[in-house]
């Protein structure tokens, strides 16, 4: 009996033993599922090299306004300059002699036109007095004009005549008739005062067929008025406005300005009026100005 109890309880014992191992080993193979592990992807942006558009490189190409006489804006290239404007002078060489009547005495004959009138000299190289010398002038835009002198010496003598220069070429046409000893003899003798086209190179011959006809217009139009009694005065005047509004393009205190636009065969202008005086100039609107009018 006591043998039966031992042998029980060992088998109890050694029962109990083999279970806890099973339970333990069961425990100890039992899986163990671990959460599964993925790996983080940091998903970056798409790289992309950053191309810059850069605008199409054109050559530039600058357009020049075709170059023409006239142009809307003045734009001066020279300063006007004070010109005196002295007319030039062409004279026979010698005296013509209209008859074949010799005088006895040698009688040299001298023409000076100018702008303020014309000098006749009648001299004498003889050894006696000249009777009478009669001188007759016919000049452009005047009558005839004479005038007459007794007893000429040796020192000679010189008739004055007030004839101005109202055109801008004066024709001179003298006629000497000297009478001496009871002859008769005539001589004749031309001059001419003038001023050339290049010599009116500040006026512009506008609508007119030459510088010398516009200036020949305005003269006798306006001449009076700016106080000029010859075409040189009257020249000089325009000459003397025209430096004092170079370069204004605009109404100020002196001047008031009006511009006119190119019509037909008129050029484009520009007026100054000289709100003291209210005398005006009138000029074409290109690079190198030139005079249409004064008054």
């Amino acid at each position: 009996m006591n043998f039966l109890k031992s042998n029980l309880f060992k088998l109890f014992f050694i029962f109990t033993l083999f279970v806890t191992q099973i339970s333990f080993g069961s425990i100890a193979t039992a899986e163990t599922i671990e959460p599964e592990t993925t790996e983080e992807v940091t998903i970056e942006p798409e790289t992309t090299e950053e191309v810059t558009i850069e605008p199409e490189t054109t050559e530039e190409v600058t357009i020049e306004p075709e170059a023409t006489e006239e142009t809307n804006e003045l734009e001066e290239t020279e300063e006007v300059t004070i010109i005196e404007y002295i007319p030039t002078v062409t004279t026979d060489d010698e005296s013509k002699p209209i008859n074949s009547l010799r005088a006895p005495n040698g009688v040299p004959i001298t023409l000076t036109p100018s702008h303020n009138g014309l000098k006749v000299y009648v001299g004498n190289i003889g050894l006696d007095p000249l009777d009478a010398v009669t001188v007759k002038v016919m000049a452009t835009g005047y009558s005839e004009q004479v005038q007459s002198a007794t007893s000429i010496t040796q020192l000679g003598h010189t008739f004055n005549f007030d004839i101005s220069m109202i055109k801008v070429k004066m024709d001179y046409k003298v006629t000497v008739v000297i009478v001496d000893g009871g002859k008769t003899k005539t001589l004749n003798k031309n001059t001419v005062l003038k001023f050339s086209e290049s010599e009116l190179a500040e006026w512009s011959s506008g609508t007119y067929g030459t510088r010398a006809e516009s200036v020949d217009y305005h003269f006798g139009l306006h001449g009076r008025a700016v106080g000029a009694r010859t075409v040189q005065e009257y020249l000089q005047k325009a000459n003397a406005m025209h430096q004092r509004t170079y370069g204004i393009k605009a109404t100020n205190n002196t001047f008031t300005v009006i511009d006119t636009p190119k019509s037909g065969k008129k050029v484009a202008q520009r007026k100054f009026i000289d709100k003291s005086t209210g005398s005006y100039i009138i000029v074409t609107q290109t690079k190198k100005t030139q005079i249409l009018s004064f008054g």
